[in-house]
């Protein structure tokens, strides 16, 4: 078990090892990357489609 679920128990287990090995592993930041550019369309096309209903509705 391998990833984000083995870390997760690991810390509950044993967190200094599982801290450990997180600091002399690989900094992986492709996954937390594209997290934050879909989220940030998801939030500019949700603005973009209010202010669109706001500028109708007046």
């Amino acid at each position: 078990m391998r990833g984000g679920t083995a870390n997760i128990v690991g810390i509950v287990k044993s967190p200094v090892e599982t801290y450990r090995n997180l600091l002399h592993g690989e900094a992986k930041l492709s996954i937390p990357f594209v997290i934050v550019v879909l989220s940030g369309l998801v939030k500019g096309l949700f603005t973009s489609l209010q202010l669109e209903a706001c500028s109708l509705s007046t």
